[in-house]
């Protein structure tokens, strides 16, 4: 029985640990994203241009319909 219970101890010890790693992580990207132009550009919701947007003068909304 007490062998029963050191394995229950130890299996929830495990469990909360990876429940923490896991927690913590997302806390730390929630409140330091990586600084990704990208993501930049979606969480403002305004599309970044790129050099070959505007190759021959075709529309930068016009790639996205291709």
């Amino acid at each position: 029985m007490y062998n029963l219970f050191l394995a229950r101890r130890n299996t929830l010890a495990l469990w909360g640990g990876i429940e923490a790693f896991f927690f913590g992580t997302a806390w730390y990207s929630y409140t330091r994203p990586l600084p990704v132009p990208a993501l930049a550009a979606v969480r403002s919701n305004i599309r970044q241009r790129v050099p070959a947007d505007n190759y021959r003068g075709i529309p930068s909304n016009a790639a996205l319909s291709i």
